[in-house]
């Protein structure tokens, strides 16, 4: 079985660097092939192309007219040789083995149409990057989806909002043969809808702890909530599209927002701001078991701001979603 490897890269070129040397490390042979394409042009990337190719026999650079993350990766899709397709994040890094890991568990599971698995934070984050961190694992801060940032369990079949682009393997079939692309009309969260047009018409997908990868979190503030308003934008989008893939979970955030909205217009009274105060001491409840049961003081003081903004930046984007193209 021949691998190709997908990276869409728009991030500072040590990033992509750092990305291609881990899948150096871990292991890329002659059944592995690494695509890199850049989405529009920036002359920060202009010396990678000399740089890159001649070190790497394996790697095979495109640059892309500007467009949206699905065309771009639709365009890669394209390009691509092998006979099943993984896609990272130009921002991941892959412990050793790792492109063996995959075409073990394609070859394993040889009805499954997709195999991923979670990504983690690296050990050298910062104190702000462990809460970012922490907020993706937090019950309270990402519900279900929490699965796609912690290893645990066995392999399993999964719903398809399991998954993320960051860490995803899909077999060639389901572009050439069904006919299914990325959508070019998502910000963010193109994969969702790819994913759920898959698990209708082609079948399940399979989670791998084992197929973890290390994923560098936001190291500030306004990048975060930038990242999570374009999820919720395109979580949104997705829905429009596809209203079948809804999930009732993510209206949570959009419901905290109407509540604030809302709150200047209800009589003062200490029911009115029940809510408030319970999501307040979840939010400290789940700062206070940062400090203890994880050690991080430093990260836990960082986690209730970036809880109650991440959900704001959320409600934020999936109303943009709704009302703009």
């Amino acid at each position: 079985m021949r691998l190709s490897i997908i990276l869409l890269s728009y991030r500072r070129p040590d990033m992509l660097r750092q990305c291609l040397a881990s899948l150096e490390r871990a292991g890329v042979g002659s059944d592995v092939e690494v695509l890199v394409g850049f989405n529009g042009t920036d002359p920060a990337h202009a010396p990678l192309f000399e740089e890159l190719p001649t070190a790497r026999p394996w790697l095979r650079l495109f640059q892309l007219p500007r467009g949206s993350r699905g065309g771009a990766r639709n365009l890669l899709v394209d390009a691509a040789r092998g006979d099943c397709l993984f896609f990272l994040d130009d921002d991941t890094l892959v412990p050793e083995g790792f492109p063996q890991r995959v075409i073990e568990a394609f070859d394993a599971h040889p009805t499954c149409p997709v195999v991923g698995g979670p990504n983690v934070g690296p050990s050298d984050a910062s104190a702000f990057e462990r809460a970012v961190d922490r907020f993706f694992r937090h019950p309270i801060s990402s519900g279900p989806l929490r699965i796609r940032f912690v290893r645990h369990g066995r392999s399993r079949v999964l719903p398809s909002w399991s998954f993320q682009l960051s860490n995803l393997g899909v077999r060639r079939g389901v572009f050439v043969t069904h006919g299914l692309r990325f959508s070019d009309r998502c910000v963010s969260a193109e994969e969702n809808l790819l994913l759920h047009q898959i698990e209708r018409n082609v079948g399940p997908a399979l989670y791998s702890p084992d197929l973890y990868v290390i994923h560098r979190r936001r190291g500030r503030m306004r990048a975060f909530c930038r990242q999570i308003y374009l999820s919720g934008k395109g979580r949104m989008q997705v829905t429009r599209q596809a209203p079948r893939s809804f999930q009732a979970i993510v209206l949570a955030p959009l419901a905290g927002l109407a509540y604030l909205i809302a709150l200047p217009l209800i009589p003062r009274s200490p029911v009115a701001f029940a809510p408030a105060a319970a999501y307040a001491a979840l939010c400290a409840g789940g700062a206070a078991a940062m400090a203890l049961r994880e050690r991080d003081p430093a990260g836990a003081l960082w986690l209730s701001p970036v809880m109650a903004l991440g959900h704001l930046s959320y409600a934020l984007g999936f109303l943009a979603g709704a009302f703009r193209r």
